[in-house]
């Protein structure tokens, strides 16, 4: 029976060792950015439209009298916008290291990667998005416009939906990333905690904790080799 470790699962988690031999975290999740959503709806919104007109286009040429074979040419391509959306959401994703051992945490990312002190008191937080509160007046405008003309819409939220990855660092935010989606933005959040207070725990910084009986121990003057 295979034993299950809380780093299994998204985001994808690797236990090293560091340089002195003591154990470290690599987080490598994918994610999308609120931007990229938006590619990743259009790309299958696309995708959609272009294989409609294909395939009404393909049954026009092969069939002389075509009936059934236009509906399900209509209708088909957008029974698989799922598909579609699915393999645009994994191209458009992208993904960011995060290497914590017990000293440093490092970020890496497309323009470089950034250092930070973990022996310096800190934590991750997940604040809203910047434009989450504009997007949502803005919205709310539109509804309301709409309903002085009679017409009920309803508008999908993108940055109300989104969230900054921060490392508050002995206070001081440092927006890391920007990720769409609650859960993935959760599921990124917990597993960088649980490294975090693994690492404490061993390197006996905090209470935190631990992975094995020997992280209740810590080195300090006079302790037997």
């Amino acid at each position: 029976m295979k034993q299950i470790s809380p780093f299994d699962g998204a985001p994808k988690t690797e236990i090293v060792t560091d340089d002195q031999g003591r154990r470290a975290f690599i987080v490598t999740p994918r994610y999308l950015t609120p931007w990229r959503f938006k590619v990743a709806r259009f790309t299958a919104n696309v995708t959609a439209w272009a294989l409609m007109f294909a395939f009404v286009a393909l049954v026009d040429r092969m069939v002389s009298e075509p009936g059934w074979e236009v509906l399900a040419a209509l209708i088909a391509p957008w029974v698989l916008w799922q598909l579609w959306f699915v393999i645009a959401r994994f191209m458009c994703s992208r993904t960011t290291r995060f290497e914590l051992t017990e000293d440093t945490l490092k970020v890496g990312g497309l323009f470089g990667s950034r250092k930070f002190d973990r022996t310096i008191p800190n934590s991750f937080a997940l604040p809203p998005h910047n434009s989450a509160i504009a997007e949502q007046r803005k919205h709310e405008l539109i509804v309301r416009q709409e309903a002085s003309k009679g017409r009920v819409i309803a508008k999908m939220p993108i940055y109300a939906n989104s969230w900054h990855l921060s490392f508050v660092y002995l206070g001081q935010r440092n927006d890391l990333l920007t990720i769409y989606g609650q859960q993935d933005a959760e599921a990124l959040l917990c597993r960088l905690q649980a490294c975090n207070e693994v690492l404490n725990r061993q390197a006996g910084l905090a209470e935190g904790l631990s992975m094995s009986a020997d992280d209740d121990w810590t080195d300090s003057p006079g302790d037997v080799g």
